[in-house]
């Protein structure tokens, strides 16, 4: 059955009209014209600098105006100050590892939570070096997710790790991958009024895009995001965001420094940096640049996407239709939120089937969404109010997992429903 409700925004939006078309414009200009002068021209200076017969066969690429515009959109995205930078990469993992090597430049313990996504610890421990450095990891998810903590606490503990740890620097995530919505800002703030906090780092994955915010007021060092979620630019693009006036000159130094020594393998971010600095490599790398023209594309629906109440209000309504099915819906409390909801059903890792089986159970009746291996469901809410129609396929599916016989020998048979017929 082709998908008829796509909840699994958190893994990967779908692609918004605006993105399709330009990345399709964008195809055909790149099989049309090639590396022409003309590509050049696009690239640099947008499509503007393109004679008026190319401008009109490829309408979609308009919206293109260079490197520069498209980094004073993601700016008005993020709510970031004019004068902040934006960097773009192929790759995210390679933004977290400069990332890295920023915090244990002048910090030698970092505080994390066990919110954070763990490719991002697994990055930063990498990074540790020496001996003299060290990582904070304080636990927090699951007394969040059942409603036990609220801000205050969440905050209180964080403080306390971090001055009895003697800790100097913070990597958290905004929003982690079960949908919490970790107080930053309020987490930043308290610890700067009792301690030395000479550097932080926010994951920004799951609320770009998702969630309100505003990097405007400078509570971090460098931000990351990406493109291909909540945006809707289906591409993977890692965005890194800085400019606050303490750190700012260290972030480009360090940077200019990388892109030199090549310590930085990403060849987006090393050609579009050469771009921006107005030098480049005659031996430059090969560079996959359709992320940059589907996420300009998919900025020019960002006003549509972000419908922060409407989604809101549709994780509400799926956490009620869970209650009328065996499937339980963890609720934190309200300043914890998002649109991301998880739902668990009650079996444990042992009696579970795995991810892959129990997505495909969900696509098997047109709902799109993730699961994991512990029995656990992640559905993103979407940007459009869901109808009766929506609601009623999202309970049928959940009422039909719920039922799933448990047979170690065949995963097929987690899919059966009750009378022995397959869906």
């Amino acid at each position: 059955m082709p998908t008829k409700l796509y909840l699994d925004t958190a893994r990967l939006g779908q692609m918004s009209k605006t993105a399709q078309l330009a990345l399709f414009d964008f195809i055909r200009f790149a099989g049309e014209e090639g590396g022409s002068l003309y590509f050049d021209r696009l690239l640099r200076h947008g499509s503007q600098a393109l004679p008026r017969p190319l401008i009109d066969h490829y309408p979609a690429l308009n919206s293109w105006h260079g490197l520069e515009s498209l980094a004073g959109d993601l700016r008005s995205a993020a709510g970031a100050r004019s004068d902040s930078r934006v960097i773009v990469a192929n790759r995210s993992s390679q933004l977290m590892r400069f990332a890295a090597r920023l915090l244990f430049g002048p910090c030698t313990n970092i505080l994390i939570t066990d919110l954070t996504w763990p490719s991002y610890e697994r990055i930063l421990r990498e990074q540790l070096g020496h001996a003299d450095r060290h990582i904070t990891k304080v636990s927090l998810r699951d007394e969040i997710l059942s409603g036990s903590l609220d801000v205050a606490d969440v905050v209180k503990r964080s403080v306390s790790a971090f001055s009895r740890h003697r800790c100097d620097g913070l990597c958290l995530p905004a929003v982690d991958n079960l949908g919490i919505r970790f107080p930053v800002r309020e987490v930043v703030d308290a610890i700067s009024r009792v301690a030395k906090l000479r550097f932080v780092v926010i994951d920004g994955a799951q609320e770009l895009c998702h969630l309100p915010f505003s990097l405007a007021d400078d509570y971090c060092d460098f931000y990351i995001a990406g493109c291909h979620k909540w945006m809707r630019a289906h591409n993977p693009l890692g965005l890194g965001f800085y400019g606050r006036p303490r750190s700012r000159d260290y972030v480009e130094t360090r940077l200019s420094q990388a892109i030199h020594s090549g310590g930085i393998d990403d060849p987006l971010l090393t050609f579009s940096e050469e771009i921006v600095r107005g030098s480049q490599s005659q031996f430059g790398e090969t560079v996959n640049l359709s992320p940059l023209f589907s996420c300009q594309g998919a900025l020019r629906d960002f006003s549509e996407t972000s419908r922060h109440e409407i989604r809101m209000e549709n994780a509400a309504r799926i956490r009620q239709v869970a209650r009328e099915t065996s499937w339980s819906a963890p609720l934190p409390r309200e300043p914890f939120r998002s649109a991301i909801v998880i739902l668990d059903s009650g079996r444990g890792g042992h009696s579970s089937p795995t991810s892959s089986v129990l997505r495909a159970a969900f696509l098997r009746r047109g709902v799109a969404l993730t699961a994991y291996d512990d029995g656990r469901l992640r559905l993103s809410a979407p940007s459009r109010p869901l109808d009766e129609r929506n609601l009623a396929r999202l309970k049928q599916a959940l009422m039909a997992t719920s039922v799933q016989r448990k047979s170690p020998e065949d995963d097929s048979c987690v899919d059966r429903l009750p009378g022995g017929t397959t869906a």
